[in-house]
């Protein structure tokens, strides 16, 4: 049961203490007056009875009006604003209130300017909300209070249903040239092993009936006795798997990005790099809501991938069932985002390496980052700790180099050239 004691417990309309107080002034002059002979005491008062009457004119006559709020977009992106509205759903009710209080006590994904905004009853109360980090943020603390007219009664604070918005991860810019190895669809950007139309050249061959003249090597064919074409590869579309690692989220928000913070955020940016040019992409997201996006194409499947990761909470979970429904095709290039913290985590996915899957692993551990220490733990002891499991990390990055499965840091624009390059290169060679 609520107390009267608590700020947000709901209420009628009742005094306010500024008509209390105008009572209180206006009887001590007019006793004052009385007892001490003074009339000028009397004067005094005057102006905080015709207050307190004026005020008990216009006192409200009908139950305080229910209050609606507008939060525009059910999706916010990290770094976007939006302005959110209360307006009272009473017009009568409108009237009778002159003032309206709206107070929003945010949760850290989300921050409000200001967190308590004031406006006359009659329009709507507006303040503006700023999405700070990914994830699914409810707004649970927010109330309004209402005011009559002279501020004679108030009403509230009356507590609002909650509200709960999803903060989709924020695109970085990000810009590669370096193709995917393996591409094995139909039409896309990057150049294949088959011979077909397309811009790279392959080799030079005889002629054969079918081929077009246009692809006619004049300068060998004079000087060979038979007619020489050139031949180039196929531009093709490739099937990209991300996979990303949030059974642990090391870092601080206040300070910088965290582990979960670079690893989603990259997720994001590559994988709308490679659906803007044409190629599949699925994701697989271990956590404790572990969550899987079948490969998809198109401007629709960078939402719905950007929707799956805001929905996720950090956490360790059931990723040995993840991983053992994790189904890969023939020819995808997986890349797995993750702190190399899980054990688990990195053994499955390195004996996908041994079997032949193509394995980019991009570091997502903060530079320089500390593990939090409480006012409980031994500081050498947790130090200690930190630097024993930061040897176990290193052994794990040379198991997966030794492996074939590269680990790079996430650095922004082109961070996985060089490794694609280089894996391209392998793939193209001759057996």
């Amino acid at each position: 049961m609520t107390t009267p004691a608590d700020p947000w417990a709901s209420a009628g309309w009742r005094p306010s203490p500024a008509l209390v107080r105008a009572l209180l002034w206006a009887a001590a002059g007019l006793v004052g007056g009385v007892v001490f002979g003074e009339p000028a005491l009397v004067v005094l008062g005057a102006p905080f009875a015709l207050h307190a009457a004026v005020a008990a004119v216009r006192r409200p006559r009908r139950a305080p009006s229910p209050a609606v709020t507008s939060w525009g977009l059910r999706e916010l992106v990290e770094g976007q604003a939006r302005t959110a509205t209360l307006t009272l759903t009473d017009p009568t009710a409108r009237d009778e209130t002159e003032h309206v209080t709206w107070v929003v006590r945010p949760p850290a994904r989300l921050r409000c300017e200001p967190e308590a905004v004031s406006g006359v009853g009659d329009a709507a109360v507006s303040l503006r909300v700023e999405a700070l980090r990914w994830g699914p943020a409810e707004l649970d603390r927010q109330a309004y209070q209402l005011h009559s007219a002279w501020g004679g009664f108030v009403a509230g604070p009356t507590p609002l249903p909650p509200v709960t918005r999803r903060v989709l991860p924020a695109v970085e810019s990000y810009d590669a040239s370096a193709p995917l190895p393996h591409p094995l669809g139909l039409v896309g950007v990057h150049g294949s092993r088959r011979e077909g139309r397309g811009l790279e050249y392959l080799h030079t061959r005889p002629f054969v009936p079918g081929d077009r003249l246009r692809r006619v090597n004049w300068r060998v064919s004079t000087r060979t006795p038979t007619l020489q074409v050139d031949t180039t590869r196929t531009e093709d579309d490739a099937s990209l798997l991300l996979v990303v690692d949030l059974t642990s989220d090391i870092g601080d928000p206040q300070a910088g990005p965290t582990s979960a913070d670079r690893a989603v955020r990259a997720a994001v940016t590559l994988a709308r790099h490679h659906l803007v040019q044409g190629d599949r992409v699925g994701l697989q997201v271990l956590s404790a809501t572990s969550a899987m996006v079948r490969p998809g194409a198109g401007r629709r499947h960078l939402r719905r991938i950007q929707a799956v990761l805001a929905g996720t909470i950090a956490g360790a979970g059931d990723t040995q069932a993840a991983l053992t429904r994790l189904t890969v095709a023939p020819g995808t290039t997986m890349v797995l985002f993750s702190p190399l913290l899980s054990a688990r985590v990195v053994d499955a996915l390195g004996r996908l390496r041994r079997r032949g899957q193509v394995l980019v692993v991009v570091d997502t551990l903060p530079p320089g980052v500390r593990p939090a220490i409480e006012k409980h733990t031994d500081p050498e002891l947790a130090s200690l700790a930190w630097r024993m499991r930061a040897l176990d990390r290193e052994e794990v990055v040379l198991t997966l180099q030794r492996a074939g499965a590269p680990v790079i840091p996430w650095v922004g624009p082109r961070s996985l050239d060089q490794v694609l390059r280089r894996l391209t290169r392998v793939d193209r060679r001759p057996a």
